[in-house]
């Protein structure tokens, strides 16, 4: 199966982004574009 660490969970729920969390998943709250493109740029998705 897949790691959960190697998933990666976008939501705009911040209770959904917890409960990834808590699984072991890398999850990111969306609250725009702007702020979506810095979290993929932290966890070196995107440059």
């Amino acid at each position: 199966g897949l790691d959960p660490s190697a998933s990666l969970f976008i939501d705009d729920s911040q209770k959904n982004v917890e409960g990834a969390k808590a699984a072991g998943w890398q999850a990111v709250l969306f609250t725009d574009a702007p702020t979506l493109k810095a979290d993929l740029e932290r966890l070196g998705i995107v440059a």
